[in-house]
């Protein structure tokens, strides 16, 4: 049933990016609410420096900010779920309290909306009352500084296994199944459509319904890129390593800061190899889901870039400013997608 629901929204949500159809509203700021500040740190993307660059300006600029772990989408959902429950609790509560006069009769004192508000605690789309962002990197930059990063970590050097010996290319070549795969994953993906399972390093929903629908995307790849597409697309703001320059000015325009904020250089590694074309083209096969989301990113990037910067600059009057959404890249053919008609979003 989950299956069938989600595999119809994304087929709307792909409808609705076809050329000469996009109709979606510009993006908002990160100052234009005071809401929660959640940050999606993919590993080995960046995410340590801005993770610590959002705290200083959380702190500056009084908002709360939930950052400091991995955590996929899914996460934040549930939280926002428990948070919104717990606040419609103390509504009750509170408005039952009221309701109560003097003589201790009950007395009506809801207003029109308050048989809303249910709905207005409705987390299906949550980022209404929380503002995501998130850092994202080249796949293949990605891949190759997590395998490095890997090696220097204890439990890694105490299983003392083939990988810790191998070069880049070599791990790429000879890998297989049951070794060690954690650089060859679509961690963009998997974190933006929220895929992961709890119980990890990864902090991730566990609900009943929430672990079905992570079952479904990760049988189905089209679903999970364009989901993870959807997602991007509900961020208020999000950074490429590769456009670090005009990331930090975005940032400064979407929080309204009086400066350019400067990334610190946090957890940053060498790496005594580099990746042949020949390597490329093998990796390729493995990280196809995270090569498609990122190509979309940077055109939803650049897209934000022109309406919140560059047109801004040019342009004196607030009317001609137009935001012009981007289109989707062409999916991948994922031939190991499932053939039971889901794979027809």
């Amino acid at each position: 049933m989950i299956g069938t629901l989600l595999t119809f929204q994304l087929m709307v949500y792909q409808q609705s990016h076809q050329k000469d159809k996009i109709v979606i509203l510009p993006p908002r700021k990160l100052s234009s609410t005071s809401n929660t500040i959640y940050f999606i740190h993919v590993g080995k993307a960046g995410g340590t420096s801005i993770d610590s660059l959002m705290r200083t300006i959380a702190r500056n600029t009084k908002r709360r900010y939930v950052g400091g772990k991995h955590f996929d989408w899914s996460y934040i959902q549930e939280k926002e779920h428990k948070e919104a429950m717990a606040m419609e609790k103390m509504r009750i509560i509170k408005e039952a309290g009221e309701e109560t006069n003097n003589d201790g009769n009950m007395t009506n004192h809801h207003d029109d909306n308050s048989s809303n508000n249910k709905n207005n605690n409705n987390t299906n789309d949550f980022t209404t009352h929380a503002d995501v962002i998130t850092f994202l990197r080249n796949p293949f930059a990605r891949a190759l500084s997590q395998f490095h990063f890997s090696k220097t970590l204890s439990w890694a050097k105490r299983s003392n296994d083939t990988w810790l010996h191998q070069t880049f290319d070599e791990y790429v070549t000879k890998v297989k199944p049951g070794d060690f795969l954690e650089p060859l994953e679509n961690q963009h993906v998997g974190f933006m459509a929220g895929i992961y399972e709890p119980g990890g390093w990864i902090a991730a929903a566990g609900d009943e319904e929430s672990l079905e629908q992570k079952r479904y995307l990760e049988q189905n790849k089209t679903a999970a890129c364009l989901a993870a597409a959807r997602n991007l697309d509900k961020t208020i703001w999000f950074g490429l390593m590769e456009e670090v320059d005009k990331s930090m000015r975005l940032l400064q325009v979407s929080m309204d800061l009086e400066t350019i904020p400067r990334l610190p250089t946090r957890n940053s590694h060498k790496h005594p190899d580099e990746m042949s074309e020949e390597t490329k083209l093998k990796l390729e096969k493995y990280i196809q889901q995270d090569l498609w989301l990122y190509e979309y990113a940077k055109r939803l990037f650049h897209a934000r870039w022109d309406y919140f910067v560059a047109t801004n600059s040019t342009s004196e009057n607030e009317d001609e400013i137009r935001y012009i959404h981007p289109e989707l890249p062409t999916l991948p053919d994922f031939t190991d997608e499932p053939s039971d008609g889901t794979d027809t979003v």
